[in-house]
């Protein structure tokens, strides 16, 4: 961060931040000047420190380049706050849906992809983002709060925790989605199907190994995500399984490939596409025990 900077913490998050900051929405890239000005802004002020890009209407006018050629080409430490994942702006339709973010900034070189579950993991995430010297960090970030999972200072190096265990089938999850897998693998013990669940939150780099070699203790393994089912936390494990040899059977759960043109709360939402706690419980349990 530049040193002649005026910096501010970020609430009480410990985290210092420029006091001023970048905002992408339809005032900025709807403005008059050109495309190209708009471009050298950005770089500019991430050059001066400003590191924290909001990403409100980011894949409109070709964004999604220069994410690509001026941030993740160019090594620069940005901290891209992606507001609105998933389907969190449910009511607003498939334009506002952020369902194939992730398999999209996966391929980009230098890019590491985080997704907190709670307020914890959110904090320490973009402190993590911060603290990068070379590349840009993608966190996703929830509208309100959700339920605590982590308590303050716990560790997240390890790019997965282990929720609960069961050796039946492994649940892994990432994002609000977590909350949905605890509620699931508690239907699950209901009905003798014991879960475990796992927390998949560094997406960017991955220690495919490990994760693995945790998610291959349970007999079978299920993929729970807000994301199309198509380049998200489902592809990420499959890559790994068939990297690594595990001949595991694996089943993801995730968006189809499609648009949502339906309207309703995100709830609503996900019970369309199978996703609630209770329909998720009823696929697992069947693909589990065959009936």
């Amino acid at each position: 961060m530049n040193r002649g900077m005026l910096t501010q913490s970020l609430g009480s998050s410990g985290i210092t931040v420029p006091s001023i900051g970048l905002g992408t929405g339809d005032r900025f890239w709807d403005s008059d000047i050109s495309f190209s000005e708009k471009v050298n802004l950005l770089k500019y002020g991430i050059d001066l420190g400003l590191n924290f890009i909001d990403t409100a209407e980011g894949y409109g006018h070709g964004a999604a380049e220069q994410i690509r050629d001026d941030l993740c080409a160019m090594g620069l430490p940005a901290v891209i706050v992606a507001s609105g994942a998933g389907y969190m702006y449910s009511g607003d339709g498939p334009t506002h849906h952020a369902v194939q973010d992730v398999a999209l900034m996966r391929t980009l070189p230098n890019m590491a992809i985080l997704n907190p579950s709670d307020v914890a993991s959110t904090i320490a995430f973009v402190k993590e983002g911060c603290s990068r010297r070379a590349g840009p960090t993608y966190v996703r970030i929830e509208k309100g709060v959700l339920g605590a999972i982590y308590p303050d200072g716990h560790d997240f190096s390890r790019g997965f925790s282990v929720l609960t265990s069961g050796e039946d089938v492994a649940i892994a999850a990432t994002g609000i989605m977590v909350h949905m897998a605890l509620e699931a693998a508690e239907k699950l013990t209901a009905s003798g199907v014991r879960a475990s669940v796992v927390d998949v939150y560094r997406l960017k780099p991955v220690d495919a190994q490990a994760l693995m070699a945790e998610l291959s203790r349970s007999r079978y393994i299920a993929t729970l995500e807000e994301h199309s089912v198509i380049g998200g936390l489902g592809s990420i494990v499959s890559e790994s399984a068939a990297d690594y040899g595990r001949a595991t059977s694996i089943k993801r759960l995730a968006l189809p490939d499609k648009f949502a043109f339906s309207y309703g709360t995100r709830e609503w939402l996900h019970a369309q596409d199978g996703l609630s706690s209770e329909l998720v419980a009823k696929q697992i349990a069947r693909w589990v025990t065959g009936k």
